[in-house]
């Protein structure tokens, strides 16, 4: 199966971005937009895992949660991947302090003791907003504008979720566990 680790934000922290999907469709329609039913931002992608994998991987995410404090979070500003002027990722930045990365990074170590080749690279949290789907993408900085309109939203990370990823025209994601943040503190 398809599998990440995510945190979700409260709806009402994400309720600011609803509005500005319209324009982003309209001036972007190159750009695959993500319904707001799907925003998140990932902790740690899995991949294509197995069972057994992912129950490992629950085992002990279960306890990375249960020892890690919930940590005081924001909505960021917008961004790409890349940040030039041919982006393929369109997203709005998560402002959080060192321990959501020093979480990410003990999640990904779960993930490699579990046999899966997590990766490596520094922790960025994001909430992807659209794929470009055919280049060129015009005026890149004004799409980075438009995604950081919806900046300053608060909220606390306190809980990280497994989901399974369905693929297809219309993907899906479905939660297979939670674990909240602090719970054997």
């Amino acid at each position: 199966m398809r599998a990440f680790i995510a945190i979700v934000p409260p709806p009402e922290v994400l309720e600011p971005l609803v509005p500005l999907l319209p324009d982003l469709k309209e001036r972007w329609p190159q750009v695959g937009w993500i319904p707001p039913e799907r925003w998140h931002f990932t902790v740690c992608f899995l991949g294509d895992v197995g069972d057994d994998a992912v129950a490992e991987i629950g085992r002990q995410v279960s306890v990375i949660a249960g020892e890690s404090s919930p940590i005081a979070a924001r909505i960021g500003q917008g961004g790409t991947f890349p940040g030039g002027r041919r982006p393929r990722v369109a997203w709005v930045g998560v402002d959080a302090p060192a321990t959501l990365s020093d979480l990410a990074g003990r999640v990904a170590g779960a993930a490699k003791a579990a046999g899966v080749d997590a990766d490596d690279r520094p922790y960025r949290p994001h909430i992807t907003m659209g794929r470009v789907r055919k280049e060129p993408v015009p005026e890149p900085d004004a799409l980075r504008a438009l995604l950081g309109a919806a900046q300053g939203g608060a909220f606390t990370v306190d809980r990280l979720v497994l989901y399974r990823s369905h693929l297809g025209p219309t993907p899906r994601y479905e939660e297979l566990a939670a674990w909240s943040l602090g719970s054997n503190l």
